[in-house]
């Protein structure tokens, strides 16, 4: 059987590398905020081609970290990953 989200993740795979190698550099980043480092790994742990983020959260790592938020949507987005904000 074959898992739902193998799709996504076969798409990630083929542009050299998975999620998680391509995402591995941002955990590794210092001066990422602990909060940024914690929705990475969520990411990289369920695999999926989006992740659910609160407006609220999306606007308090603009405002507070802008370099970081950049960092993190822009790896998200070269891997295929959408943010959903709710």
């Amino acid at each position: 059987m074959v898992p739902a989200n193998s799709d996504a993740r076969e798409r990630r795979d083929s542009s050299g590398g998975g999620t998680a190698a391509t995402l591995n550099a941002l955990l590794a980043d210092p001066d990422l905020s602990t909060d940024l480092v914690c929705l990475v790994e969520r990411v990289c742990q369920n695999e999926l081609p989006w992740v659910v983020v609160s407006g609220a959260a999306l606007t308090s790592w603009q405002q507070r970290d802008p370099a970081g938020w950049e960092k993190v949507s822009e790896r998200l987005a070269a891997n295929g990953i959408s943010v959903v904000r709710i």
